[in-house]
């Protein structure tokens, strides 16, 4: 998913930019939330899995269920249609968000925190 028009890329930007103010004025690295279920360090983890990160941050109580789906929609795992792959209302929990790509670009490795 890309975003298609201007609009739609500045509320990206906005959005992004929103979720690193968060995190950086409560001194919080995200990263450091999404890596415990993150078992074999690949860099990705389970929509349910960030969710629950995100939310542990204890600083993105704010954040609306569409703001979530435009994160996932934008970091998740591209990968094909596999034949054993969950469908149905429960799907999107099983998909792979990029933890590290997400992290990167909110709070990129050379900022202090």
């Amino acid at each position: 998913w890309v975003p298609r028009n201007e609009e739609e890329r500045r509320e990206v930007v906005k959005l992004l930019g929103m979720v690193g103010a968060k995190a950086n004025s409560k001194y919080v690295r995200i990263i450091d939330f999404m890596r415990p279920y993150d078992k074999f360090r690949t860099g990705f983890v389970s929509f349910v899995e960030f969710r629950r990160a995100m939310e542990a941050c204890a600083c993105f109580q704010d954040i609306a269920e569409e703001q979530y789906e435009t994160i996932l929609q934008l970091f998740k795992e591209a990968v094909p249609v596999r034949p054993y792959s969950a469908r149905g209302p429960y799907a999107r929990d099983f998909q792979r968000v990029c933890y590290s790509c997400i992290c990167e670009a909110v709070q990129p490795a050379g900022d202090p925190v």
